[in-house]
C-alpha cells in the first residue's frame, strides 16, 4: 500500500485520467487505486473516491468506509497542515515603491470631442503613427 497526492501543474495523470492539484491517491497491493479529490465533509460520512480497478481497465465513482478511508483522511491532515503552515512577511514584500494613478483607458473620439489621450505627455500613443 502507497500514499501519494497530486502536485500542482497543467496535468496530473493517473492511470489516464485527469485528477486536480491535491488529490489524494491510494495504491492498493492488488494494483486498485483510491482517487479522493473531495475532503470538505464530515468525517463520519462515507468518502466518495475514483476507484480504478485494473482487471476491468476502468474507472467507476464508489463511497469508502473503514480503515482505508481513515488512512486517506489521516495523509489528507497531515498534508494539509503543510500546506498551511507557511506564514509569509507581508510587511517585507510591500517594502516597495508604488506606482502612482497615470490617465485612465479614455473614449473613442467622435467629431473632435476631447478625451485623455490629448492630456497626456505622449498624445494619441495607442494609435499607428501615419506620415503621409
Amino acid at each position: 500500500m502507497q500514499l501519494s497526492r497530486t502536485l500542482g501543474g497543467c496535468c496530473n495523470l493517473v492511470n489516464g485520467k485527469e485528477f486536480p492539484t491535491n488529490s489524494i491517491i491510494l495504491y492498493l497491493d492488488n494494483k486498485t487505486v483510491l482517487v479522493c479529490t473531495n475532503f470538505h465533509q464530515s468525517r463520519k460520512k462515507p468518502l466518495q473516491v475514483h476507484c480504478y480497478i485494473p482487471t476491468e481497465k476502468k474507472w467507476v465513482i464508489t463511497f469508502l468506509k473503514g480503515d482505508y478511508k481513515e488512512i486517506m483522511w489521516d495523509y489528507y491532515r497531515k498534508c494539509e497542515r503543510k500546506r498551511r503552515g507557511r506564514k509569509e512577511n507581508y510587511t517585507q514584500m510591500m517594502r516597495h515603491d508604488r506606482r502612482h494613478k497615470s490617465g485612465g483607458g479614455g473614449s473613442r473620439i467622435y467629431n473632435e470631442t476631447v478625451t485623455d489621450y490629448e492630456c497626456a505627455k505622449n498624445p494619441l500613443h495607442d494609435f499607428r503613427r501615419v506620415y503621409n
